[in-house]
C-alpha cells in the first residue's frame, strides 16, 4: 500500500509536527495550518490509506487502527530516520504513557 503525504518546511528541520486527519478528511485539510507553522517546523500531513492520494484497500476489513498506526510508523521511519528520533520516541511515549501527555491536539472540521 502506498501512503501519500504532504511535506512543508525544511526537510532537515528536526522539529516536526505530524498531522493526521480524521475519517472524512485528507492531508490538504492542514494546508492553512502548515502555512502558518512551516517557517519554524517541518510539517508532515499524511493521507491515511483509503483517503486522498493514498492507495485504497478492496476489502474494508483492512481499515483499522492497527493498520493506520503501522502506516504512520513507516512514514516516520522513512522521513525522519537518521535526522531525528524524536518522532519515534514520541509515538512510543504516547503508546506507553498516554496518561502523561500534556497536550493532545485533535483537529476535526466535522
Amino acid at each position: 500500500m502506498q501512503v501519500s503525504y504532504l511535506d512543508w518546511g525544511n526537510v532537515e528541520n528536526p522539529n516536526i509536527i505530524l498531522c493526521v486527519h480524521g475519517r472524512l478528511q485528507n492531508a490538504n485539510d492542514f494546508d492553512l495550518f502548515a502555512k502558518s507553522f512551516s517557517r519554524n517546523y517541518r510539517i508532515i500531513a499524511v493521507d491515511m490509506v483509503g483517503r486522498g492520494r493514498s492507495d485504497y484497500f478492496q476489502d474494508c476489513k483492512n481499515y483499522n487502527q492497527h493498520q493506520y498506526a503501522s502506516d504512520i510508523k513507516l512514514l516516520l521511519d522513512q522521513n525522519i530516520n537518521n535526522r531525528s528520533d524524536v518522532g519515534i520516541v514520541w509515538v512510543e511515549f504516547v503508546h506507553l504513557f498516554i496518561h502523561h501527555c500534556l497536550i493532545l491536539f485533535l483537529y476535526s472540521n466535522w
